[in-house]
């Protein structure tokens, strides 16, 4: 899962464009060479904070397609703003034995406004 931020001035507008590329699977395709499920791994959750603040949040799910892109906009930002997105993904592994386990996986990446 790789997450780009971008963000441009407009007057009083700034407009946040918030890249997510990797798959997104529900585990209910199968795998057309091996006719097994593709295990889960899907962007569950995005939050877009500015200086520390919520802006605002997403839930998502494994309906959404790979490699999305999101736009924000917000009022007022100045040039320095810390912009930071966070988000959780879901990701399935098996064991030994093949049984399912899902797991959260977390990150974040940050933009300097202006900068």
């Amino acid at each position: 899962m790789s997450i780009r931020i971008a963000a441009k001035l407009l007057k009083d507008i700034t407009e946040i464009e918030v890249r997510a590329t990797g798959p997104s699977e529900d585990g209910q395709r199968a795998d057309p060479k091996t006719g097994k499920l593709i295990p889960v791994n899907y962007l569950q959750q995005l939050l877009v904070k500015v200086d520390g603040r919520l802006l605002t949040e997403a839930h998502l799910g494994g309906g959404l397609s790979a490699n999305n892109v999101f736009l924000f906009k917000a009022r007022s930002l100045r040039p320095g703003a810390t912009i930071t997105v966070e988000w959780t993904r879901t990701e399935e592994t098996r064991g030994k034995d093949g049984r399912p386990s899902t797991a959260q996986k977390t990150g974040s990446e940050t933009l300097i406004l202006g900068k």
